[in-house]
């Protein structure tokens, strides 16, 4: 932890050094401003928009079950699986929907149930272990055994059910993990900026001397390898 600190430190200096030795601070921080003004709101555009998607999509999955459980009922009452599909897209509302209603307007329009199926997972399944790929397994199957499949496929939402659940238990076990190493990412960053601003000597070491600026470009890269190692291991455990 020490040379990561170090090396935080060193940048903060390096970025005081360099806005003390520039005497138009005033234009600097005009010409900063006016980035700021430009790169700011796509920037923050695009993470409010992540965000959306992400949840969107927390939304449809937990919405999956509920599909296989329309589909289910609608052939209890006697529609075919095309027709049950259709009937349970029109039923539900939000992203899952949203997924759902070009599927539903290929089927309307007489396209091939195999086909429809397809091209909600090109648009939507973008996972290996997504659960869309085993709905879609599923109805495919059920189209092809025929019988009374309502009962497989209320087990199969049964399992995509259970499942949800534990990744989003798995998501909640691991956000402790992910908050300590968001902290232990940017706590070195931030303690080297105050004691680079406020010593003279350490900044000088980190800046001018060579000894001292491969110990920041080391602390830089232990401090991004962390960053990394811990990112994995927090996608593993989800």
């Amino acid at each position: 932890m020490a040379p990561e600190l170090i090396v935080v430190a060193v940048l903060g200096c390096l970025v005081a050094a360099r806005r003390s030795a520039r005497s138009p601070r005033v234009r600097l921080s005009t010409l900063s401003g006016r980035r700021g003004r430009r790169s700011g709101g796509p920037l923050v555009a695009d993470a409010i928009g992540r965000v959306r998607r992400r949840r969107a999509g927390e939304l449809a999955a937990r919405q999956l079950p509920v599909l296989l459980d329309h589909v289910a009922w609608a052939l209890r009452s006697g529609a075919s699986v095309p027709q049950a599909f259709v009937r349970a897209a029109d039923r539900l509302d939000g992203p899952l929907h949203d997924e759902l209603a070009p599927c539903a307007a290929s089927l309307r329009d007489g396209r091939s149930f195999d086909a429809a199926l397809a091209r909600w997972l090109s648009s939507s399944a973008r996972r290996r272990d997504d659960p869309r790929r085993v709905i879609v397994g599923a109805l495919r199957i059920a189209v092809v055994a025929g019988g009374a499949p309502a009962a497989a496929l209320e087990g199969v939402a049964a399992s995509v059910r259970d499942r949800e659940a534990v990744r989003r238990e798995a998501r909640a076990l691991t956000a402790q993990a992910v908050a300590s190493a968001v902290l232990l990412v940017v706590a070195p960053l931030a303690f080297g900026v105050l004691l680079a601003s406020g010593d003279a000597e350490v900044r000088h070491f980190l800046l001018a001397d060579p000894i001292g600026l491969a110990c920041l470009l080391a602390a830089a890269v232990l401090d991004v390898l962390g960053a990394l190692w811990m990112r994995a291991v927090a996608r593993v455990a989800r």
